[in-house]
């Protein structure tokens, strides 16, 4: 997928050290109907995301299924895009980290699943969040932010990357990451 990538960056970045959002995978069956086109092949999915998120934290089980391809996801994408990398336990790990060094300079960090708070959807050690969009409104979302933002011993926050799954059925909208990277903007984050 071609990309202008100096466009892109302004659009969505700012600069690499802005607080980067992004959803937990780019692979949301709510997506197909209301995001991608109706046309676009699935394996084109990830450089369409790239148009409009900076980053993305791959889920664990894409880097066991059998088409992972980390070297084409790095085609899709353009050079400033970041690649955030869950790690679930220590039996799979090593497996990602060795799989997700393919990513080279476009690696960008680790949610380790041992040192991730689920109270407050942070992993302490990366300065990585996960969480759920519908857990807060907009107003607690901005103190949530302002407060870590202040307080984290580890400095501000790398990336936020939202997900929504309840009952093991994923719910995230387009929508509901776009409001939360326009809310990130609005703050100068």
């Amino acid at each position: 997928m071609i990309h202008d990538s100096d466009e892109q960056t302004e659009q969505s970045t700012g600069s690499l050290n802005n607080l980067q959002v992004g959803a937990y995978g780019w692979r949301h069956e709510r997506w197909l109907n209301n995001f991608y086109p109706d046309d676009l092949p699935p394996d084109w999915q990830l450089g369409f995301y790239a148009n409009e998120f900076s980053a993305v934290l791959i889920p664990a089980h894409y880097w066991l299924d059998d088409d992972c391809d980390a070297e084409q996801w790095l085609n899709e994408v353009y050079e400033q895009f970041r690649f955030y990398v869950e790690c679930p336990d220590d039996a799979t790990a090593e497996k990602i980290k060795q799989q997700a060094a393919l990513l080279g300079d476009q690696m960008a960090g680790f949610l380790n699943r041992k040192t991730f708070n689920a109270v407050d959807g942070i992993d302490q050690d990366s300065a990585i969040a996960l969480i759920n969009p519908q857990a807060k409104n907009t107003r607690e979302w901005k103190n949530w932010l302002q407060a870590f933002a202040q307080h984290h011993p580890a400095g501000n926050l790398q990336a936020v990357f939202l997900s929504d799954e309840i009952h093991g059925v994923d719910q995230l909208s387009v929508e509901q990451v776009k409001e939360f990277k326009t809310l990130v903007e609005l703050m100068g984050l």
